[in-house]
């Protein structure tokens, strides 16, 4: 009897809980605003930069890096790793496996609703090669959420 009593109970508070919780709507009316960006590339001149440590069987990786040692293990270069402040910057990085020799056609970070979300159009290229297409942006720290866009456009 007392288990009928307690299986009762833990149904009655499984309906409760169900129909008691209503998902948080975000009423934001804000206009998105573009957030200045530095590219990774213009503090080194003939530089290239790929990322290591990484998962290389994902299509995409993406990182958000905010520490000088996160900064070191997971972006390499062929000189010195230029300096960024992370007490002031982050540095947003990834890595678009492609089927041809392709390159970066624009890429923006935008802020909406304490939402950043950084877009990267990666462009088709002519040459049937597979390869990695790397991306690097520098925003100013934030605690806002931040999500990946990247986008594949071809001819």
């Amino acid at each position: 009897m007392k288990i009928i009593y307690k299986i009762q109970f833990l149904c009655g508070m499984i309906i409760l809980t169900a129909f008691s919780c209503e998902k948080a709507e975000k009423n934001c009316n804000e206009e998105p605003q573009t957030v200045q960006i530095q590219d990774l590339d213009s503090l080194g001149s003939n530089t290239q930069y790929w990322l290591q440590k990484i998962d290389d069987e994902k299509e995409i990786v993406n990182l958000v890096i905010n520490s000088q040692s996160d900064y070191e293990k997971y972006v390499a270069c062929n000189a010195t790793l230029p300096t960024i402040d992370f007490k002031n910057y982050t540095l947003l990085a990834g890595r678009m496996k492609t089927p041809y020799a392709d390159h970066i056609i624009s890429q923006s970070v935008v802020n909406a609703c304490n939402e950043l979300k950084y877009t990267v159009t990666i462009g088709e290229g002519i040459a049937t090669v597979a390869s990695k297409v790397y991306y690097f942006a520098i925003i100013s720290k934030t605690i806002a959420t931040i999500s990946f866009n990247i986008l594949y456009q071809q001819h």
